[in-house]
């Protein structure tokens, strides 16, 4: 019994540090830092909110897990118990660093690009989450090499289901590396649309027309149609 009491002192222990570092601490923090004007913090800030109270809760059952002897769980149900926990708190992990890189990649590439797309975006957050995969895999003891070896293999029957949208992906890439077209652009497609370049994402380009209406068109139609872009030269 004793070692129960400890346990849920633990977990609500740690629950109870959680909710004291999001309400509390974490917004003195984030006001300290707006007003240093610490961007990378901000970042940091914004990142870890939502998830701290989780994060800190799951870490706390994972160290809880052996004073649960009371319980009387059969050694099969504490390891599942133990690699449920793990998963949870590298996902965790995983969505906090996603949003954190994704978020300074973005806020450098405003530095040094005139405008910035979706497109970055969501090729960042697909690559760390399939890192974060891999990482949670392995940690479980899920070897990994099989798993590469059969995508490898696998690859070129996905390639081709989902042609379509590599081709768009390596279109919309296309069309932002060569400057031709860029977010705020006021174009007219071949077809007669015309209007305000809005985003250029990993699969359509989106633009709103004069009267507020949005038209979404595959970055592949853009990169093989005729464009007119009344915003160059500039």
């Amino acid at each position: 019994m004793k070692n129960l009491i400890i346990a849920i002192s633990i977990i609500f222990g740690g629950l109870g540090i959680g909710l004291l570092l999001e309400k509390i601490l974490f917004k003195k923090i984030k006001k300290l830092v707006t007003q240093k004007k610490w961007k990378t913090g901000k970042v940091l800030m914004d990142s870890l909110k939502g998830k701290v109270v989780f994060l800190i809760t799951f870490f706390c059952i994972y160290f809880a897990i052996p004073y649960m002897s009371v319980l009387k769980f059969q050694p099969q149900t504490v390891t599942i118990i133990s690699k449920v926990t793990i998963v949870l708190i590298l996902l965790i992990l995983t969505l906090i660093f996603q949003r954190f890189l994704s978020s300074v990649v973005l806020n450098y590439l405003k530095l040094t690009l005139p405008t910035t797309t979706s497109i970055f975006k969501n090729i960042i957050n697909i690559s760390v989450l399939i890192l974060g995969l891999f990482v949670i895999f392995q940690t479980i003891g899920i070897k990994i090499t099989p798993l590469i070896t059969a995508l490898g293999v696998g690859g070129l029957a996905v390639a081709l289901a989902l042609q379509d949208s590599l081709s768009n992906l390596f279109a919309g890439l296309h069309i932002i590396a060569v400057k031709q077209i860029k977010v705020g652009d006021y174009i007219k497609l071949e077809s007669g649309e015309e209007g305000y370049v809005v985003d250029i994402g990993w699969r359509n380009t989106t633009i709103r027309m004069i009267p507020n209406n949005l038209v979404i068109v595959p970055n592949s139609k853009i990169a093989s149609s005729i464009v007119v872009n009344y915003n160059l030269p500039e």
